[in-house]
């Protein structure tokens, strides 16, 4: 647990986002409970996206300022806390399943799906914005750590995770031994990476093209399976990544909640990453508290 404590400190400041969340309970103590569950929901999904990446966290974020922005400025608080009751909010603090109709979504309208949710959580979550303790919810207090946490959306992709370091060196130890090296050889030892968010995805796929590159076949060792992916392609994935080492090169799946039922990847595969940090409140309080 260390490095994700560690991860944590250089992606966005829990302490910060812990204040946060404590300011927006205190203005909302006195509205519905509806939107005090809305508020908590949205709290907790930037919770959880960043203990996965910090580019999951920083999307979020930038949507959640935006809209919060927007209010702001147009004062339009009736209209969403009435638009807060019709909204969804499901995708905040999940991800969508094999069964779920926006399976077949493609990546881009996910995206918007639960861009749309955060939207309408931080639209119907302000709060009072006539009382004296209004302009503390936004920006928080500590304006010069707000500003380095909000610059995280245009720094992510530079930020090199440290649970991402430790999963390239795996990488090297069993499965590329002179990774870094010229054409470096791959043993035939898999590995399955998963994780919940596109963009954890986006970020997994960048820096495992990037940190086996030059090695034997680089472009032919990572695939990708989610949601998106249509189902000749998923066929085409599974059989390449069950295939014996002389016929097939592919030794990396990254995977979304695409993958989690109903396929079966063993024939030589039993390493399986779980990206994300399991998420629960007393997991996030014992990584704030370091």
């Amino acid at each position: 647990m260390t490095d994700y404590r560690r991860m944590h400190r250089n992606s966005g400041s829990p302490p910060l986002l812990d204040q946060y969340r404590e300011i927006r309970e205190d203005r909302l103590k006195n509205e519905s409970k509806h939107q005090q569950a809305a508020a908590g929901l949205l709290v907790t999904g930037l919770q959880q996206r960043l203990l996965s990446s910090v580019e999951a966290f920083a999307r979020t974020l930038r949507v959640h300022r935006k809209t919060v922005q927007r209010q702001w400025e147009e004062g339009a608080r009736v209209r969403a806390v009435t638009a807060l009751k019709e909204s969804s909010l499901d995708l905040l603090t999940g991800s969508v399943g094999n069964n779920d109709d926006r399976a077949t979504f493609t990546e881009d309208q996910l995206q918007a799906e639960e861009d749309a949710q955060v939207a309408a959580a931080s639209a119907g979550t302000l709060g009072p914005t006539t009382d004296s303790s209004a302009k503390r919810t936004f920006p928080p207090k500590n304006k010069s750590s707000w500003t380095r946490w909000a610059s995280l959306p245009r720094t992510p992709g530079r930020v090199l995770m440290p649970a991402f370091k430790k999963l390239v060196e795996w990488i090297r130890e069993h499965m590329c031994p002179n990774l870094g090296q010229p054409g470096a050889p791959w043993t035939d030892i898999r590995a399955i990476i998963f994780t919940e968010y596109d963009d954890t995805k986006r970020y997994l796929k960048q820096q495992l093209e990037a940190a086996i590159q030059g090695s034997d076949g680089a472009e032919q060792r990572i695939e990708i399976y989610h949601g998106p992916t249509p189902p000749a392609k998923r066929e085409e994935i599974k059989q390449a990544f069950n295939a014996t080492r002389a016929k097939r090169p592919v030794r990396i799946l990254v995977a979304t909640d695409a993958a989690r039922e109903g396929l079966n990847l063993q024939a030589h595969c039993w390493n399986l990453f779980h990206f994300d940090v399991p998420w629960n409140p007393s997991a996030w309080s014992s990584a704030t508290a370091v």
